[in-house]
């Protein structure tokens, strides 16, 4: 499995701003509480939609800003 992620998101107060890039068959996503954990997992699910940015699961685009792609849910296969 392999994830591109590169996304900013404002929630509120709180701005979320990352890249991130996973390779291979395990992998962890941990930090603080409110450090975005969820929201990063929601974004990647399509239950939040980021503010800009770019998803990429496996060779598949989830979402682009640029491009003005957000698969629905439904699509992912997640």
């Amino acid at each position: 499995m392999s994830l591109e992620f590169r996304v900013a998101k404002r929630l509120g107060s709180f701005d979320l701003d990352v890249a991130l890039a996973f390779s291979g068959s395990a992998n962890a996503l941990f930090g603080p509480s409110g450090a975005g954990k969820s929201t990063i997992i929601k974004a990647i699910a399509g239950l939040v939609t980021p503010d800009s940015g770019r998803i990429v699961l496996d060779g598949k685009v989830l979402f682009d800003g640029d491009q003005g792609i957000d698969l629905p849910v439904h699509e992912r296969a997640i």
